[in-house]
């Protein structure tokens, strides 16, 4: 039995169903010039820096702010943030809740890069936290992300510290049973207290993100060329 499967289906269709797919490429197009100049934004403020701002409950600040804060380390309810790689390397971000004294929320720390044992779970020995009160310096920042991850990042249990995969705010608050500041204090690369720190912007730098920007409008001026080119050859057929 012969089928001509195509022949109900309007002649127009292809074309309609093509230019859609124009479309959604030059939409492809300029959302990486977006995603670029967000990130060329996040990189000159992160380059650009600020003069040190002394911080207290409800200071506004800006993302990578410098920002000078006051007091005491929790190091009795510390989280270690899974999966973190540098150079490499597997490890953890060591985030260790400030206390600003009173009600005030406490102001989580990412101090530094702890990289993994041979059993893969992290071991201070030697903590350099210092004790009492202490006066800090860093830029605001916030926990890491991920595209992607499955289960609980924060086990459900009482003891401390406790092991993180990639937690919210959010859940970091749930864990403490308590709020906390609306940001993440990146400890400064040259404060005591703390391990391996080189913070700046991670993922894909703008440049990457306008290549890709500059392929997807070539994948749609060449679709839409095929297009043209074969609604022509009908015409004339």
């Amino acid at each position: 039995m012969n089928i001509q499967s195509n022949s109900f289906l309007p002649r127009w269709l292809p074309l309609a169903v093509g230019g859609l797919l124009v479309l959604l490429l030059i939409g492809l197009g300029f959302w990486q010039i977006e995603r670029g100049d967000a990130k060329r934004a996040e990189r000159q403020a992160f380059e650009a820096g600020s003069r040190l701002m002394p911080f207290v409950d409800g200071t506004p600040v800006e993302r990578f702010q410098w920002i000078r804060v006051g007091g005491a380390f929790d190091t009795e309810r510390q989280l270690f943030l899974d999966h973190i790689v540098k150079n490499g390397r597997h490890g953890f971000y060591v985030i260790t809740p400030l206390q600003l004294g009173g009600e005030t929320p406490p102001l989580l720390v990412n101090r530094g890069w702890l990289p993994k044992t041979g059993d893969g779970t992290p071991v201070l020995t030697d903590d350099p936290a210092q004790s009492g009160n202490v006066v800090l310096r860093g830029r605001v920042g916030w926990l890491p992300r991920a595209a992607y991850r499955m289960g609980d990042s924060i086990p459900q249990r009482t003891e401390w510290p406790r092991l993180a995969v990639y937690p919210t705010l959010a859940e970091a608050e749930a864990a403490y049973a308590q709020a906390l500041q609306p940001f993440v204090l990146l400890l400064g690369p040259d404060e005591p207290g703390g391990f391996e720190r080189d913070w700046r912007p991670v993922g894909l730098g703008p440049e990457r993100h306008y290549g890709y920007a500059l392929q997807w409008f070539a994948m749609s001026v060449a679709l839409a060329a095929l297009l043209i080119w074969n609604y022509s050859k009908r015409r004339l057929s």
